[in-house]
């Protein structure tokens, strides 16, 4: 999965004006890892935001 460049969308929140959406374009996952939460698996992964060209690693949105 290390290498490849997704798109990522995050939205917190469902009620219009309290809306937060962050979208990442070009997102490389780097690494990910496995841990046990009283019996539940959890997997956490770090991601790098990557840029096509200028500044446009991220945008947040509120809705």
């Amino acid at each position: 999965m290390a290498g490849n460049i997704k798109a990522v969308v995050i939205t917190i929140g469902t009620v219009a004006g309290q809306i937060i959406q962050i979208d990442v374009p070009y997102a490389k996952p780097k690494d990910i890892s496995e841990s046990d939460d009283n019996g539940k698996v959890i997997y956490d992964q770090t991601l790098r935001c990557q840029s096509s060209a200028g500044n446009d690693n991220f945008t947040i949105t509120f809705k």
